[in-house]
């Protein structure tokens, strides 16, 4: 892979192979812009409910330097149909997702393990699966078409639907187990739903990336610095956290990084581009 941090470079950040081993390395040519024209207010109701469950941080350490991070991004991703807000909260696994209403959650957890750079990179990361409105696509997936099925349906982590969509066994007893955390810690079958619908398509974390790396390009910040915050956010070491709300397993770290290296170094992805 190419040295992203060379000195006196500008974006588009340099590449070292040509397109023409795009097929070869089995990645797009390049990549779908986001939809032009979205509105994620319908989901509005899933952050309330999300906000009521977890207690949001007011203050601290961890809360303090996520704040700065987002604020360094809410004016280049700047998009009609969005309000980005930033939520913090207390929780032991390093867990990050966001709303199709531009509402980002992140644990504690996750900024401890990142440094600020980093930080800033994930948090971009989870604004561009929210410019492309992945959230969405991903409850479609699971035949949750309405917001009401997902805030007064029934859990599904125990009833099946995803259970059945992963052929049960091993992953339904994992599901199984979320729930029963769930009903330990008091957190409502809409949250823990919700939850469970977000793992994404590799093909998502792709493009969550490469929108991140235009954003990042305006702050100076390369594209290794989000690929380096991807796998500390997915680091396992330390914890004891139930394995479906680990980051990495919400967002197939391991897999989605190594294609985006890959995209990368055949110049899918030029920042600034658009």
């Amino acid at each position: 892979m190419c040295a992203f941090g060379e000195s006196g470079l500008q974006p588009p950040w340099p590449v070292t192979i040509s397109s023409e081993l795009y097929r070869y390395m089995d990645v797009p040519s390049e990549i779908d812009a986001p939809p032009a024209d979205i509105d994620g207010t319908d989901y509005a109701p899933v952050s309330a409910q999300i906000i009521e469950d977890v207690h949001p941080l007011q203050s601290g350490t961890a809360f303090q330097r996520a704040t700065r991070a987002f604020a360094s991004l809410k004016n280049i991703a700047a998009s009609s149909g969005v309000d980005w807000r930033l939520y913090v909260y207390d929780a032991e696994s390093p867990a990050g997702y966001g709303v199709p209403d531009g509402s980002i959650f992140v644990t504690n957890a996750l900024v401890d393990r990142l440094d600020d750079a980093e930080l800033t990179a994930v948090l971009a990361h989870l604004m561009g699966h929210e410019r492309y409105q992945h959230a969405r696509a991903a409850a479609w997936r699971h035949n949750v078409t309405t917001i009401a099925a997902l805030l007064v349906g029934p859990p599904i982590m125990l009833y099946g639907a995803v259970g059945s969509a992963m052929g049960g066994g091993e992953d339904f007893l994992k599901l199984g187990a979320v729930g029963f955390k769930a009903t330990v810690y008091g957190a409502s079958a809409p949250f823990m739903n919700y939850l469970e619908i977000l793992t994404y398509k590799p093909i998502e974390e792709v493009e969550a990336n490469s929108e991140a790396v235009l954003y990042l390009a305006q702050l100076g910040i390369p594209p290794e610095v989000l690929i380096d915050g991807l796998r500390h956010a997915d680091s396992h070491a330390g914890t004891a956290e139930i394995a479906s709300l680990r980051f990495g397993e919400m967002h197939r770290v391991a897999r989605s990084a190594l294609e985006f290296g890959k995209a990368l170094d055949a110049g899918m992805v030029r920042a600034a581009s658009r």
